[in-house]
């Protein structure tokens, strides 16, 4: 599937319902998985791939990679919305790179 570049985001359709959208901003760029779906329990699970160090901040306000001592990147916790709009923070887990 082809994505789709819209001004400051692109999109990219993927199976079982899954939208994922990239967003850039002057200050940082965001990203979206969006699911169409009528799940109750959903795990999302990842690994990272960097000589940075991560370390968890709080499972509700994200992970920092650090270089040394130094800050380098944050990835903030991660927001779902249900059909209706309600916003609730989903908690982070980090277990090595993961």
């Amino acid at each position: 599937m082809f994505p789709e570049a819209r001004e400051n985001q692109v999109s990219y359709a993927r199976p079982a319902g899954l939208i994922e959208r990239y967003v850039m901003d002057d200050r940082a760029w965001s990203s979206c998985s969006c699911w169409r779906s009528h799940w109750r329990d959903l795990e999302v699970v990842g690994q990272f791939e960097t000589a940075l160090t991560p370390a968890l901040v709080d499972p509700l306000k994200g992970v920092r990679f650090l270089d040394g001592d130094v800050d380098v990147l944050r990835y903030s916790g991660a927001l779902v919305y249900d059909a209706a709009g309600r916003e609730t923070s989903a908690p982070l887990r980090l277990t090595g790179n993961g």
